[in-house]
């Protein structure tokens, strides 16, 4: 792919828990930041065109939800392609796609949040999911999978990769979290999801959470994949934590 003249690939690449090259999955670095439709819209366009020439696609083959922290996902199909990229978003307030096209490339951007792949490699079916607190707390995972199940998935045989994203040792949260938490966690759940810190708030750990509840819909432990990337203490990838800004990282998983 594609590396910058600093030598800072332009993607890192993503592997499912076990071998098929039957997709292309990867999250963007650094210097690339501009992913949002109507955010310095000429970066944002250049930026896309890059990532469908590594892919080998028309930039109307991608796919970028609006991203409203909402536990909505959407099929899509061919006549989805371009927008979030070329024109608006539609329908408003997805935060997961899911897709059994071949090279309909389908892409989220996050800034700390959680990209969650999931792959159906029998079935030829795909989902990216954007799960920050609110989606990851309220069920995204589980919509994800029922969505993949309309178009032949199943369960046992879907793979999971828990993407980049602020890894537990950074990110701190508040009481208020807990609670929220607490409505579709059991206690044993939160006890390893929640570090307790000195100063009366907590360190969050989404990967447990997002894998609990993986398990929960029926995948298999060993069909899931833990990124040890994290966008917070990384400086290859744009955090919002560490640095506001309108600057993200992109995911993108297509079918081969």
């Amino acid at each position: 792919m594609e590396t910058p003249t600093n030598t800072t690939p332009l993607f890192l690449p993503l592997t499912f828990p076990t071998s098929n090259n039957c997709y292309v999955a990867g999250f963007s670095c650094i210097p690339r930041g501009a992913w949002r439709y109507g955010t310095d819209s000429d970066d944002v366009l250049i930026n896309h065109t890059a990532l469908a020439k590594s892919l080998n696609i028309p930039i109307t083959r991608i796919v970028v939800p609006d991203e409203t922290h909402t536990c909505n996902v959407r099929i899509v199909v061919p006549d989805d392609g371009g927008t979030g990229v070329v024109v608006p978003s539609a329908p408003p307030n997805v935060d997961g796609i899911v897709t059994n096209h071949p090279r309909l490339a389908l892409a989220i951007t996050v800034a700390d949040c959680t990209p969650l792949y999931l792959f159906d490699p029998q079935a030829h079916v795909i989902a990216l999911l954007h799960c920050g607190w609110r989606g990851t707390c309220n069920g995204i995972v589980a919509e994800g999978v029922h969505k993949m199940c309309l178009l032949g998935a199943a369960p046992p045989r879907i793979l999971a990769v828990i993407g980049p994203r602020i890894c537990a040792n950074c990110y701190e949260v508040g009481p208020d979290l807990l609670e929220e938490f607490s409505r579709t966690h059991t206690q044993e759940q939160l006890a390893n999801i929640f570090t307790p810190k000195d100063d009366g708030k907590y360190l969050l750990d989404l990967a447990t959470s997002l894998r609990i509840q993986l398990v929960n819909q029926g995948l298999r432990h060993e069909h899931i994949s833990l990124s040890r990337h994290c966008t917070y203490h990384e400086s290859l990838y744009y955090s919002y934590r560490r640095q506001p800004s309108t600057n993200r990282n992109l995911a993108f998983l297509m079918l081969g």
